[in-house]
């Protein structure tokens, strides 16, 4: 079995958005690539976002 890229360029943009700029046709085998490629970046994303730092809050009783 012979690997090739994605005809796909992921790109960062504000906020945290990710742009998908195809530049040619997927077949089915590429966007089952793509869809486990985009899982294991959203699972990434998640784990360090629990892993920063968060500010602690202070709570008044009231």
């Amino acid at each position: 079995m012979s690997t090739r890229p994605l005809p796909v360029e992921l790109v960062d943009g504000p906020g945290g958005s990710l742009y998908l700029l195809p530049f040619a046709p997927l077949t089915p085998d590429d966007c089952e690539a793509l869809s486990v490629l985009l899982a294991a970046r959203a699972a990434a994303v998640r784990r360090a976002e629990s892993a920063a730092p968060r500010p602690e809050t202070t709570r008044f009783a009231g």
